[in-house]
């Protein structure tokens, strides 16, 4: 999954991360498992037009601790916006 080539792939193949809509009644860990049901590949996926790949150094922290700290270096108003679904 993260070896996509974003200057090859299929963008019409790659899920829409703006229509992803996680069930928030889930218990966390099931949220998570929704999440990448729908987004199919975590690290590579559209958001409307713009092909996104994600990929992160291997510094030994856990993923939650890094999108925790990347979510939290967001001015709130942002987070409400992102959150509200932009």
């Amino acid at each position: 999954m993260k070896l996509v080539d974003v200057r090859t792939v299929k963008r019409d193949e790659l899920a829409d991360i703006a229509k992803v809509q996680v069930n928030k009644n889930l218990p966390e860990d099931k949220r998570f498992a929704d999440f990448l049901e729908q987004v199919k590949n975590p690290y590579c996926y559209r958001c409307g037009k713009v092909v996104v790949k994600v990929s992160f150094a291997d510094t030994g922290v856990p993923w939650k601790t890094v999108l925790n700290t990347t979510w939290e270096a967001f001015p709130v108003k942002t987070r409400v916006w992102i959150a509200a679904g932009g």
